[in-house]
């Protein structure tokens, strides 16, 4: 079982993009009180969620919206992914 699972940029989580792909994630810098605690709690529930999905038999890729831009590297990522999955 494969899941390709595309994640937003904005709004929870504010990630520093490259040409490289994600560089780092970080928090709103207004509300910080609100946003710094969000954000790890987002970061705590994916990693659940994931952990879940890979126990059940699934191969998980995890694709930030930001790295839809460019599509050469998002094709050679998902072939490369693609390629390790057993039929």
């Amino acid at each position: 079982m494969t899941l390709a699972w595309v994640s937003a940029c904005d709004g929870f989580a504010i990630v520093a993009c490259s040409d490289a792909g994600m560089t780092e994630l970080r928090a709103q810098k207004s509300n910080a009180a609100y946003w710094g605690p969000k954000l790890k709690r987002n970061v705590a529930r994916d990693a659940e969620h994931l952990a879940a999905l890979k126990s059940s038999g699934w191969s998980v890729l995890v694709i930030w919206e930001c790295e839809t831009k460019n599509e050469e590297r998002l094709r050679a990522r998902l072939a490369k992914f693609l390629g390790r999955i057993q039929p």
